[in-house]
C-alpha cells in the first residue's frame, strides 16, 4: 500500500537564503538559510544606508531579488532574476522602507510587485 501525505508549510517559512554584500561587494554576510520577515526587517534596519549595501533573497533554484544602493551617492535599486533573466525596476525606490517591502513581497511569493511596478 502506498500512502501519500501532504506537507504543510507556513507561508512565512522559507527556504530562501538572505545575505548581504557591503562596500561594493567586498564584504559578504550570510544572514539566514531560511529567511523570515523578521530577518528582513532586522537587516534592513541595521544597515547604514548612507553607505552602499545590497540585500539578496535567493530561492533554491537560483532565482533572486536584490535591493540595494545608498541614500547618498548611488541611489537605490530593485532587481530580480527569474529563470536566468534580469529585470531592473524602471523607477527606483527612494526609501529603505520601500526596498524592505519589495523583499517582504518576494519572501511571501506575492507577485504583485510585478504588476504594481514596471521592470525592464
Amino acid at each position: 500500500m502506498i500512502s501519500s501525505c501532504t506537507i504543510k508549510t507556513n507561508k512565512n517559512e522559507s527556504q530562501m537564503k538572505l545575505w548581504t554584500l557591503s562596500n561594493y561587494g567586498q564584504i559578504e554576510n550570510r544572514i539566514s538559510n531560511s529567511a523570515t520577515l523578521n530577518d528582513i526587517e532586522q537587516i534592513m534596519e541595521k544597515l547604514d544606508w548612507n553607505n552602499f549595501h545590497q540585500v539578496i533573497l535567493e530561492k533554491p533554484n537560483g532565482d533572486l531579488m536584490e535591493v540595494g544602493g545608498s541614500l547618498n551617492e548611488d541611489g537605490l535599486c530593485v532587481m530580480y532574476i527569474e529563470e536566468g533573466k534580469e529585470f531592473i525596476i524602471s523607477v527606483p525606490p527612494t526609501t529603505v522602507s520601500e526596498m524592505t517591502n519589495f523583499l517582504k513581497l518576494y519572501l511571501e511569493q506575492d507577485l504583485t510587485y510585478k504588476t504594481k511596478y514596471k521592470f525592464e
